[in-house]
């Protein structure tokens, strides 16, 4: 069993203060507001639930021959969420998804990576807004409704198309979830005394992946301090296969 207890957390219904999240066999079993933290608990400021990578491609091979070209309005009808790899498309100059068109008219998506380039959550969600603002010359494109956060609107698109397209049944860190979480640094300068919808703002549009402290897949502490428990031995890995194809 693994028990978080976070100071910020952001749980479907909102962000909660002092959430204490227990974790059984991979799946939350319950989270509670308010609560005070135990002795052996893990102690976090900053918590979001953990977004799911869409790699397009996978899409591409499952989908070929079965999918056509629709407008905005046809795909948004038929309930289908689009895998984005943003990076990846900007980099390939590949178009623009109409991000303000579809989930307007009650469509999806997810994004994921397929970038050589940047690897990177608050990546994939900053491009298509940075997208869409030099389309239309205009500010806060993609956020859902006036005055609403663009950065929040971001987060929660890509995490109910991910889980759509993962075949769950609900978003975000809740009982039966999987416990999939995402901690932040509060340390790093762009997210010191952020609150509520401002730590997305500040995530996705400053602090990037800098911002990261852990990461929990199914319970299981995966990346500590900001570094995955593999980096080390990925990096030399990596470094001796350029060095090959390099000589």
């Amino acid at each position: 069993m693994t028990v978080l207890h976070v100071s910020s957390a952001l749980l479907p219904s909102g962000w909660a203060d002092n959430a204490r999240i227990i974790v059984r066999d991979g799946r939350i079993s319950s989270v509670e507001r308010g609560a005070a933290a135990q002795l052996n608990d893990a102690r976090h400021t900053i918590a979001v639930p953990g977004i799911a990578s869409l790699h397009r491609n996978a899409f591409q091979r499952g989908m070929a021959g079965l999918a056509e070209m629709r407008s905005p309005t046809a795909f948004a009808a038929s309930g289908a969420a689009a895998g984005l790899c943003p990076v990846m498309e900007a980099s390939l100059g590949d178009g623009v998804f109409p991000a303000r068109d579809i989930p307007g008219q009650g469509g999806r998506f997810g994004t994921g990576t397929a970038s050589n380039i940047l690897v990177g959550v608050a990546d994939e969600l900053r491009q298509p807004d940075y997208c869409h603002r030099l389309h239309y010359r205009e500010r806060n494109v993609l956020a859902l409704t006036g005055g609403s956060s663009t950065g929040r609107s971001l987060f929660d698109g890509a995490l109910a198309g991910g889980t759509q397209a993962l075949g769950q049944t609900a978003a975000g860190l809740h009982t039966g979830a999987a416990a999939d979480i995402v901690t932040l640094n509060v340390e790093h300068s762009s997210l010191g005394r952020r609150k509520g919808d401002v730590i997305p703002e500040s995530w996705i549009f400053a602090a990037g992946h800098g911002a990261v402290d852990c990461v929990y897949a199914r319970g299981v502490k995966v990346v500590e301090n900001g570094r995955h428990h593999s980096r080390q031995r990925a990096c030399k890995d990596f470094s001796a296969v350029v060095r090959r194809l390099a000589a």
